[in-house]
């Protein structure tokens, strides 16, 4: 520990993903003050609501996709983090980061020793906190992320070709064949394990009964000694893509993957969280679920790993996740209509919403507000921004223009 500091710990919370990682940072976030208080601590250093950059420093092979900029300072992330910890009060003895893809990314125990060489100097112990959630929820869970970073399939358990590979310590591992190790619970805890030590793992399951209260953020903040109370407020709801949804994504994502599209980067990420955002607001109904067998059948693949993660970590149980899988249906589920036709009425409620929010401003002091904006651009004869403004204009026009006279002739 660095000199001339007052004895610190940390607690260091990997996810895993899909365990309810965004409403813990959440609280963390939201509570920075009270945490102050009680002598704990969130920084900032590594990212504000989720320390991001402790993946990229330990695995930075495996994350171009979370650099926001395209570009990581190894330097900077560690100057950054040695001045916060400097500048922290000296009643903190509590330090606390959170990021759940040191669960996804750091897949190899050099990545996980990298990363406590980052943190190792200024505290005393590090406990590592993280949730294991059962492998075909998580993987259902996981399907809609898929669909959101750009999946084109519509496979919802994901094919995993070989459990075990040759390499005991994953030291040549890399993403290509991440869902080998992702649901792997046995050798993401023995990498933490061989690391940080046994007794500073803490390993929790994710699972209603298994909770404090019921639900992670209460779980979590008993775990690390504070109060439930502070998530009072901060609660965090998740709305699962319906199945029109799913297949409209799916559809959209495959199109935008392919090179003859005529969209940049940007505008195609645009264009993907606007039908996102639409479609989870507008949408109703549930997800495409994989049937009852075949939700066995993928966690079965698990059950032999999960037996050794009991037997060393939770020798109370009698198996390590409940195994009721009532929540899935018996056969496959008989939606209306074509996929093909999903993807129309999804379609249809996009362009009725993106019509409805153009009647909006055209109807909204808005219009009025960007007048001179307008005369400007004319005026200077900035064509192509003013041609943008009198064609949307004129658009509008002619759609009212025609719904009057269909009005009018029915």
């Amino acid at each position: 520990m660095v000199k001339n500091n007052p004895p610190r710990s940390a607690i260091l919370h990997i996810g895993t993903e899909k365990t309810g990682t965004k409403s813990i940072q959440l609280v963390l976030t939201r509570r920075r003050k009270e945490l102050a208080e009680l002598g704990f601590w969130y920084p900032r250093a590594l990212g504000d609501t989720n320390h991001t950059e402790l993946a990229i420093y330990a695995a930075p092979e495996n994350c171009s996709d979370l650099l926001e900029l395209g570009q990581f300072d190894e330097i900077q992330c560690v100057r950054s983090l040695a001045e916060e910890m400097a500048s922290i009060p000296p009643h903190v003895r509590v330090v606390i980061f959170s990021n759940e893809h040191c669960h996804s990314r750091l897949i190899t125990t050099d990545h996980v020793r990298k990363l406590r060489s980052l943190l190792a100097p200024y505290f005393e112990t590090i406990t590592v906190i993280l949730y294991l959630r059962r492998q075909d929820d998580m993987a259902v869970s996981c399907f809609s992320t898929r669909l959101r970073c750009g999946h084109s399939d519509f496979d919802i358990l994901p094919y995993i070709p070989q459990m075990r590979q040759s390499d005991p310590d994953r030291s040549q591992a890399n993403l290509e064949d991440a869902f080998s190790y992702y649901f792997d619970y046995e050798r993401l805890l023995d990498r933490y394990a061989s690391v940080f030590g046994d007794q500073f793992v803490k390993p929790r399951i994710y699972e209603p009964s298994s909770l404090e209260a019921g639900n992670v953020t209460s779980d979590f903040l008993t775990t690390c000694g504070l109060p439930p109370s502070l998530s009072d407020g901060l609660e965090v709801t998740h709305r699962a893509i319906p199945a029109d949804g799913q297949r409209f994504i799916v559809a959209l994502n495959g199109y935008l993957a392919d090179p003859n599209c005529a969209l940049d980067r940007r505008s195609s990420k645009s264009l993907h969280e606007t039908c996102l955002a639409i479609l989870e607001a507008r949408l109703s109904g549930s997800p495409v679920l994989p049937t009852r067998d075949e939700a066995r059948s993928f966690y079965a693949q698990f059950t032999a790993i999960n037996e050794q993660v009991r037997i060393k970590w939770f020798p109370e149980r009698t198996t390590l996740f409940s195994e009721t899988f009532h929540q899935y249906p018996e056969s496959v589920q008989a939606h209306e209509g074509s996929p093909h036709e999903s993807v129309i009425r999804a379609s249809v409620i996009i362009i009725e919403d993106l019509l409805r929010r153009i009647e909006r401003f055209d109807t909204s002091k808005s219009w009025r507000f960007t007048a001179p904006m307008r005369a400007l651009l004319l005026a200077t004869h900035r064509f192509p921004a003013a041609t943008f403004f009198a064609r949307l204009r004129n658009k509008l026009r002619q759609r009212r223009t025609m719904q009057t006279s269909y009005t009018k002739g029915t």
